[in-house]
Order: structure tokens, then sequence, then C-alpha cells
């Protein structure tokens, strides 16, 4: 594994950093959105808004590899049922336990970059999330 994955997997990220920082990109113009230089400047001013002080270095780097990892297991297929299409093409809705997830299961490392192990991702998303509804 290389070392900055290590680093992002060690990162002390939250749900709730990692949805800020989701929320901070979906709030982008659509063609700001699509350059990964312009996302990665604005999450670092989300976290500097966040005051996360000395971590900000790995924390973007989890945020980036976590979002990464993301899409991927989203176009593979990975999270039916778990995410809900939004009106402009690419800004669809994560359930939010899918975004605790995506903090809590490790990266791995591929020939294409950061990715989720599906099963251990589906495994810990289905042990976290909460049955709704009645039978």
């Amino acid at each position: 594994m290389s070392g900055f994955l290590k680093r992002a997997n060690d990162a002390p990220l939250t749900p709730e950093l990692l949805a800020g920082a989701m929320e901070a990109i979906a709030d982008m113009p659509d063609l700001d959105r699509r350059d990964m230089t312009a996302r990665m400047l604005r999450v670092i001013r989300f976290l500097d808004e966040a005051e996360v002080g000395d971590a900000r270095q790995d924390l973007g780097l989890a945020i980036n590899f976590r979002l990464e990892a993301l899409a991927r297991l989203t176009a593979e297929g990975g999270l039916r049922g778990f995410r809900y299409a939004g009106v402009e093409k690419g800004s669809d809705w994560l359930h939010a336990d899918v975004v605790r997830a995506a903090t809590e299961v490790p990266l791995h490392e591929r020939d294409d970059g950061a990715v989720f192990d599906a099963a251990e991702f589906h495994d810990r998303l289905l042990a976290i999330a909460q049955t709704l509804g009645n039978a």
C-alpha cells in the first residue's frame, strides 16, 4: 500500500466531514465540479472552514481517495438501494449510512487507484444500516 493511501486510511475522517466535503463539492458550478484541481481547492477551503488544524493534509487525502473509491463502487453497481438519483446527471444523493461506511471501511490499492473491497463495504453498510418500515 502506498504511503499516501496509508495516510488516508489513518486520517481522522468523520462522516460529518466527508458529507460536508461532498456538499461543498456539490455546491460548485458544474464545470468546476468536473475539474480535479477545483474540487481539491474547494475541499481544502472546506477543511480550513472546519478548523481541522494539522490534520488538513491527511483529511484532504482521505476525502479525495474515499470519494474516488465511492465513485468506482457506484460505477461497478455496488450501491444499489442506497443511492438516490439527483436532478443533474452525476449529482446523485447517497444514504447517510453509505457516507458512514465510506469513513470506516479501509481503502485498498488497485492499478487504477483507490478502491473499497465491494464485499467488505457491503457487509459494513448492512451492519450499520437501520431497518426502515414494517413487514
